[in-house]
């Protein structure tokens, strides 16, 4: 029971690497752990179902538009960036 509970994930963690492995991948432990739970919780299934596909969604509309800003935008951010510090 010991072992269960050192490689079980909470809800909470599980979404937490479903993020992360979208965006920085994970550790072979962490898939393990992850592989583990979405075996048993079809909550975090359905997450990592919609993760996924929000992030097709986001890559496809970069694609067909790349986010281009004016020099006018540009300078606007620079400024309230520099006023930020």
């Amino acid at each position: 029971m010991a072992i269960f509970k050192k490689i079980w994930l909470s809800c909470q963690q599980a979404t937490m690497l479903i993020s992360k492995k979208q965006h920085t991948g994970l550790t072979v432990k962490e898939a393990a752990q992850l592989r583990l739970h979405l075996a048993i919780c079809k909550f975090c299934n359905r997450f990592q179902q919609q993760t996924n596909l929000i992030g097709r969604l986001a890559k496809k509309i970069q694609q067909q538009q790349p986010a281009v800003l004016s020099e006018q935008k540009k300078q606007a951010l620079q400024k309230q960036l520099r006023d930020a510090q």
